[in-house]
């Protein structure tokens, strides 16, 4: 396994992906670098079965559950809110908004914002994140559906939708 090429090849990916699931950037790079130092520990443990972009991302996705559990059993906030550059007024109704819909996908079920994250962050095909989570591309697709389906209820709910 070569992991400079994975780095380079599916680097951003995972990384966009992690920060997608953390909601915290900092987070994200924590998880990024523990992914990668796992990999040069252990990468010889990989059987080469199955593609290696999808070990990659399942001890990315091991990781960040273990950081979760940590999370939850410290009682720290999910979601942090990072400013961004120009008219202060224009970042705090930005990252209101920005924060406001990571918290609602964040609320999703863990099942459902995997798969809808797959999709949209890393623009994956529903065979593919069938593939990358062994499991059917019909699950994908319930998945993905209710998980649409909650979260445009949130977004609604939260009065997202009537602001764009």
């Amino acid at each position: 396994m070569d992991i400079e090429s994975l780095h380079g090849e599916h680097g951003k990916a995972l990384f966009g992906y992690l920060v997608a699931q953390t909601g915290n950037h900092a987070a994200a790079q924590d998880i990024f670098q523990e992914t990668f130092l796992r990999l040069q520990r252990y990468g010889e443990s990989y059987s080469g079965s199955g593609s290696e972009k999808n070990y990659l991302f399942q001890t990315a996705r091991n990781i960040f559950r273990d950081w979760l559990r940590r999370r939850k059993t410290e009682g720290q906030e999910m979601l942090e809110v990072v400013s961004a550059n120009g008219d202060p007024a224009v970042t705090a109704q930005r990252e209101s908004l920005r924060a406001t819909v990571a918290a609602c996908v964040h609320s999703l079920p863990p099942e459902q914002r995997e798969v809808l994250l797959l999709r949209e962050y890393e623009n994956l095909k529903v065979r593919q994140i069938a593939e990358h989570l062994s499991i059917p591309e019909g699950t994908v697709k319930t998945r993905l559906r209710r998980g649409l389906q909650a979260l445009k209820a949130k977004l609604h709910g939260a009065g997202i939708l009537e602001r764009l």
